[in-house]
């Protein structure tokens, strides 16, 4: 994938098509004549993402303007990088069924009526080919969700979900450079009904297991009525972790967030869940790695 932000093919003298080619060319020599790579050129990553994914395996292509509409009719709405059947559901709830009505759509409809947020102005930007992904609009969350396949109210399997939660959302924490100070944790259940809690917690939290404390004590507090179909963690009140200012007795705190960071290096050396707590053993088909509605910049 190649955006615009691709200066080094200008600095070459040489356009991005040109570019994407010696790339190919590149890794065929390195790795051999069965191995394949696709390029997407486009003017923000969103649409250099779609260009990438055209014409597997081996495809380059370009998006532009001028070829925008017409690679939007071809496609239909999970072909999106970013939308999946769940999310064509709540587009076809406002009429949008197609790429190109997702396009035409008029923003006050994407942001009051669709997304009810400000990802329905994301969105109209980022199909028009207006870098956003790439912007820092300043996180305010992090978090994962899960829909339970086997449906429990057994509260040490719940624990145990939990936990992965926790990882799966420390591990995005810890990867943009991050601490929080507050989590929410919430429950829906077999008979549609719903319990939620969030907290401030007094210290900073980062690691794992400090996530996963403070969500298991919220999931202590929880009134399970029926079996939980669906779970998830957030945590919020972020802020950078540097430049941090260290107390004089956190050496324990330190080793800890030492440690979380070694074992994301190892994980990301070695694969998700290389290194995972004890709770976690035997837990690496449930669950998968899903990216967010609109967070593009996860993929």
């Amino acid at each position: 994938m190649i955006d615009f932000q691709g200066s080094l093919a200008f600095q070459r003298g040489k356009s991005l098509t040109d570019f994407g080619h010696e790339i190919k060319a590149d890794v065929k020599a390195a790795l051999g004549e069965y191995v394949t790579v696709n390029v997407g050129i486009g003017p923000n990553r969103f649409l250099a993402k779609l260009a990438a994914g055209l014409h597997k395996p081996d495809g380059l292509d370009v998006i532009d303007g001028n070829s925008l509409e017409e690679i939007y009719s071809q496609l239909t709405l999970v072909d999106l990088p970013g939308i999946n059947v769940r999310y064509e559901a709540r587009l076809n709830t406002g009429g949008i069924f197609t790429p190109l009505h997702f396009l035409h759509a008029p923003l006050p409809l994407l942001k009051k009526s669709v997304f009810k947020s400000i990802n329905g102005y994301y969105w109209y930007l980022r199909l028009r080919g207006h870098e956003i992904d790439g912007v820092d609009f300043g996180r305010k969350s992090y978090g994962q969700q899960y829909a339970l396949g086997d449906k429990t109210i057994d509260r040490e399997k719940l624990s145990r979900l939990l936990m992965k939660l926790c990882e799966k959302t420390g591990r995005r924490l810890r990867a943009h450079n991050y601490i929080a100070a507050g989590i929410y944790l919430w429950l829906s259940f077999e008979n549609r009904t719903y319990w939620a809690k969030g907290k401030d917690t007094k210290a900073d939290i980062y690691s794992t297991q400090d996530i996963y404390l403070h969500a298991q004590r919220l999931l202590n507090q929880a009134l399970i009525p029926a079996r939980v179909t669906n779970m998830g963690v957030t945590v919020y009140k972020l802020k950078p972790t540097t430049p941090e200012q260290l107390g004089l007795f956190d050496g324990t705190r330190l080793d800890t967030k030492s440690l979380a960071r070694a074992a994301d290096l190892v994980n990301d050396k070695y694969g998700e869940f290389t290194i995972v707590p004890a709770t976690m053993a035997n837990m690496q088909d449930v669950i998968l790695k899903r990216v967010a509605f609109g967070s593009v910049r996860d993929l």
